[in-house]
């Protein structure tokens, strides 16, 4: 299970990200952060308007220092 990042935490946002259209008008990304020194992949939600939809979800954790960029697409049905 993924440990949430608490307010006021800081994280680093790494330099592997990348993000897909998604149906509604909206995008999805996913990037790379350190977080208690794990390599985390997250992911994110927005809508047309950039804003986000819910929270950002942990796709992947490394307790290494290396990682692989995530690869991800919109489909048509959203």
């Amino acid at each position: 299970m993924a440990t949430p990042v608490q307010a006021g935490s800081q994280i680093s946002i790494g330099s592997k990200a990348v993000a897909a259209k998604l149906a509604g008008g909206g995008f999805v990304a996913s990037y790379t952060a350190t977080n208690d020194g794990a390599l985390e992949t997250r992911g994110q939600v927005y809508d047309a308007d950039g804003q986000t939809v819910g929270d950002s979800f942990l796709m992947h954790r490394s307790p290494g220092d290396t990682h692989a960029a995530a690869a991800i697409t919109g489909l048509p049905g959203g």
